[in-house]
């Protein structure tokens, strides 16, 4: 297998070769007879179109030249299976100069963006070297065979697509075939997030619809009580269910342009897209009820209690400006009252204790503490809070006495907020939804898709400090509230779904929430499930 470097210019990818082809030498006289090496091409030429004259005669008159295997001709079949193309790669699977007969070609992918090209001497299935996709095949309903040209079957009950090259007589080629399958898909983290303006790069079609975003669910009734891990592959692999896609969706791209080649499906199928699930460490060792309000409604308890101001626009899925927004609310149990303190939360107290004199906002980068050796409650990255919830800053580095702080980038940074001596030092959860990551929540057999953490909020009681009502996560008191948690996310579920219950303080993978990432974040691979080449070719003819 040879790999080259991924060229950025022009989303051009690289190439690999197929595994388990074989690789001939062509097999030459060993006297010119006092030819020139014209003449000897030429005559290799007349022979090579005589023998495959001889055979095409004999399968046209439905003889067994189909299947004929002689001295001066040899029926190949190669096939393969589950070959991962990565990003920005490209499987070479024949690249043959040579004479012969191309019975039937069938390719066998997970994503219906994946090209496929064939060249058979002049003829190029596309002009522009990439090929033909599933997604394009099936956008203009070329589901039956068509001679000479591509085909695509419908896609079938694991998720995969067959594209088809099956002339109804042995296609001739004198000069070259070539077969490449390539994967041009860009990485993107708007799967599962929020998406309504994509653009295809590297001559594949662009999406009609951006159904990989948020605001939709994957459901399998076999897998109740199965693994996040395995629902991870069963979404990457669909068997006995649904391929994700999100209903109401639309991709202001194909509006603005009328020249843009579109294709039906979305890029993100497959392998492409397979999810991620980082489970809430908290929620998982909680007794919890979660409620969905209604996308571009506040929603409210069980006591009418309202839940925290929406922003964006109000219908699902909003515009690519101004995403819906939704409210999903996580109560103490089923009562669904905001008032009652909850067992959950997503940040401690860690009883290390500011030690220096009060300091404002955006005075200093360290913070001197002691009481409790701080190395045993704080590690590099997590985010520091004040005893009343508020962001301080990010651990830079940390010593039992002394915590230097950073900003996202890594840099140095001061204080975000005031300090004061003796001030209990609060810890966020490593495992909590951030604003800006992409959420799930999962209910036995089905999870939940609902987008991307816009805010954070917690319901400030009466028993506690301050004022009633919804506390966001950036403003003072949060860290005081007790009361149920709202995330607030973009666009939201189109579908609201039942509230439900995590019953039990044990840890579940099947009532769970947490962060969801996908390959699409970086590396949004193809599987090429299986292809299979039935061919004929003239012995000694092929390089």
């Amino acid at each position: 297998m040879a790999l080259f470097d991924y060229d950025t210019k022009e989303f051009e990818p690289s190439i690999i070769s197929a595994h388990g082809l074989r690789r001939e030498i062509g097999r030459h006289s060993a006297s010119s007879g006092g030819k020139t090496g014209q003449q000897q091409r030429d005559a290799q030429k007349m022979r090579n179109a005589e023998i495959l004259m001889n055979v095409t005669s004999n399968i046209y008159n439905y003889g067994a030249g189909g299947n004929a295997s002689t001295p001066e001709i040899e029926l190949r079949t190669e096939k393969f299976s589950n070959i991962m193309v990565n990003g920005g790669e490209t499987l070479e699977v024949l690249a043959k100069k040579g004479a012969g007969l191309l019975h039937g070609l069938e390719v066998v992918v997970d994503n219906p963006y994946a090209a496929v090209y064939l060249e058979i001497d002049g003829y190029r299935n596309t002009t522009d070297g990439i090929g033909e996709t599933p997604a394009e095949l099936l956008l203009h309903n070329r589901t039956t065979r068509v001679d000479g040209q591509f085909y695509v079957k419908d896609t079938a009950s694991d998720g995969t697509f067959t594209m088809l090259y099956t002339p109804t007589k042995p296609e001739p080629y004198m000069e070259q075939l070539r077969i490449m399958v390539s994967n041009r898909v860009k990485p993107s983290r708007d799967v599962f997030g929020m998406s309504l303006n994509y653009t295809s790069r590297g001559g594949i079609p662009t999406p009609m619809k951006t159904d990989f975003m948020g605001g939709g669910a994957y459901s399998h009734t076999g897998l109740k009580e199965a693994s996040l891990d395995t629902m991870a592959n069963a979404v990457a692999k669909p068997i006995g269910s649904s391929v994700y896609s999100v209903d109401d969706t639309y991709n202001q791209a194909v509006f603005d342009s009328n020249s843009m080649a579109i294709g039906t499906g979305h890029p993100y199928q497959g392998q492409a897209g397979k999810p991620k699930f980082t489970k809430n460490a908290e929620f998982d060792g909680a007794i919890s009820t979660v409620e969905f309000a209604t996308v571009g409604a506040v929603g409210a308890d069980a006591n009418s209690v309202v839940g925290p101001t929406l922003g964006g626009s109000g219908n699902f899925p909003g515009t690519p400006s101004s995403p819906s927004h939704q409210n999903i609310f996580i109560y103490k149990d089923s009562s669904k009252d905001v008032t009652e303190v909850a067992t959950l939360n997503f940040d401690e107290a860690t009883g290390v204790l500011v030690n220096e004199t009060g300091f404002s906002a955006d005075e200093q980068p360290t913070i001197t503490v002691d009481t409790v050796d701080a190395t045993t409650k704080f590690s590099v990255g997590d985010v520091v809070l004040d005893d009343t919830g508020q962001k301080v800053g990010i651990v830079g580095t940390v010593t039992s006495t002394l915590i230097s702080l950073v900003d996202s980038a890594g840099d140095a940074a001061n204080n975000i907020v005031a300090l004061a001596n003796n001030e209990n030092l609060r810890r966020k959860s490593t495992s909590i939804p951030k604003v800006g990551d992409r959420i799930f929540f999962r209910n036995k057999g089905t999870v939940y898709f609902p987008g991307i953490v816009q805010n954070i909020f917690r319901y400030n009681r009466s028993g506690d400090s301050g004022s009633d009502g919804w506390l966001s996560e950036t403003t003072a008191n949060y860290g005081d509230a007790t009361g149920a948690h709202c995330f607030q996310v973009s666009p939201g579920l189109r579908s609201v779904p039942t509230a439900f219950n995590k019953s039990s303080t044990d840890s579940d993978d099947t009532i769970s929430m947490g962060v969801v990432t996908t390959n699409a974040d970086t590396n949004p691979k193809i599987m090429v499930k299986g292809l299979f080449i039935k061919r004929q070719t003239v012995i000694g003819s092929e390089s």
